[in-house]
């Protein structure tokens, strides 16, 4: 900033000095008074139009600098709040020590059935260990029925009867739907 100010310092002074030296050159020619004067008002004009240009930009250069330090300050500003909310969600749920347990193929039979994690076995043949306290679970049927979640611990997990998709207004009752669901949950540990 401090450079662009003493540019334009100097091209005012240049053309202060220019337009003085031209006056005196006109002066010592011998012209007549009319050719005087309008020398005189070209160079006014020329010198107030450079001013003016000057000030234009100096004036608009000032402005950039200011919308751009602003930007600066509220883009720094917003970074810094995700960077919080990031290390205060990764420091409330210690993501990076989680663990993630993949349980596939089992079934639903009846209503409020109730499946306790030290029975099953992830897709990789482990037990689940035991957990202090209740994981996240997520339940995923391959017919898109919605097994809700009734309760869960850190022993067990209960699910409700699903919102079946075997009936449907235009054909009736759907023979292919099956008798027992299969499922897969997602167990998140942190």
């Amino acid at each position: 900033m401090i450079l662009v100010q003493l540019l334009l310092a100097g091209a005012i002074v240049i053309l202060l000095i220019w337009n003085i030296g031209l006056l005196k050159k006109t002066r010592n020619e011998n012209n007549d008074k009319s050719i005087l004067e309008i020398k005189a008002k070209l160079n006014f004009i020329v010198a107030t139009g450079s001013l003016a240009v000057l000030v234009i930009t100096y004036l608009g250069w000032d402005a950039k600098e200011n919308i751009k330090m602003q930007n600066e300050i509220i883009v720094n500003e917003m970074i810094e709040n995700y960077k919080e909310k990031l290390d205060s969600i990764f420091d409330e749920n210690d993501l990076l020590k989680s663990q993630l347990f993949i349980v596939s193929g089992l079934e639903y039979e009846e209503n409020n059935q109730k499946f306790v994690f030290n029975e099953l076995k992830t897709v990789n043949g482990d037990r689940l260990p035991t957990f202090e306290h209740s994981p996240k679970i997520i339940v995923e049927t391959s017919t898109g029925e919605n097994l809700r979640i009734v309760e869960t611990t850190s022993k067990y997990f209960i699910l409700d009867k699903p919102i079946k998709k075997h009936w449907s207004l235009s054909t009736g009752e759907n023979e292919q739907y099956p008798d027992i669901l299969e499922f897969d949950v997602w167990i998140v540990n942190y």
